[in-house]
């Protein structure tokens, strides 16, 4: 309790040491995190919301049940490109997330207009993939079930669905 005080009194004093006592803020009523370990905890503030957060052509949200839902409007072939664009959401717009341990199942899902792109989902996947290492869990090889699809919509885009499992 004593060392809750000083980092109170040290942030006060010094914005340096700010973050560390944010991290020991008491969480909400009912707030449980979906991640294991003691690093796995989300910020309040983005679990407890249902608004999306919205910059340029992503947005991304924490469900109710713990789970990150991202969005990406349009497609492209290059997809390296969306390794790129998600790394940047996460750093500069969505609210920071701490990554967990354990097993991970993710739900990917590429919707397209018209023919098919020639795009493999596999490339597509691992892209997707390696823009949520360090932000939702520490590496990909947590990733124990990993669904990617490709169907038929009114608008194209990438719809992602990553969450704890057990």
């Amino acid at each position: 309790m004593a060392r809750n005080r000083c980092r109170a009194r040290r942030a006060q004093e010094d914005p340096r040491h700010q973050a560390a006592a944010q991290r020991d803020r008491p969480r909400p009523e009912g707030f449980q995190a979906r991640h294991r370990g003691t690093r796995a905890q989300t910020r309040p503030e983005a679990a407890l919301s249902a608004d999306w957060v919205k910059s340029g052509k992503v947005q991304a949200r924490i469900t109710e049940d713990g789970a990150l839902e991202v969005r990406c409007t349009g497609l492209t072939t290059q997809t390296k490109y969306y390794k790129t664009l998600l790394k940047e959401f996460f750093r500069k717009e969505f609210p920071p997330l701490r990554p967990g341990y354990g097993d991970y199942s993710v739900h990917i899902m590429m919707e397209y207009t018209g023919d098919p792109p020639w795009m493999d989902l596999d490339n597509l996947a691992k892209a997707l993939l390696d823009s949520l290492t360090g932000n939702v869990f520490d590496d990909d090889h947590q990733v124990a079930r990993l669904l990617v699809e490709r169907r038929q919509a009114e608008r194209e885009g990438i719809w992602l669905l990553a969450e704890a499992m057990g």
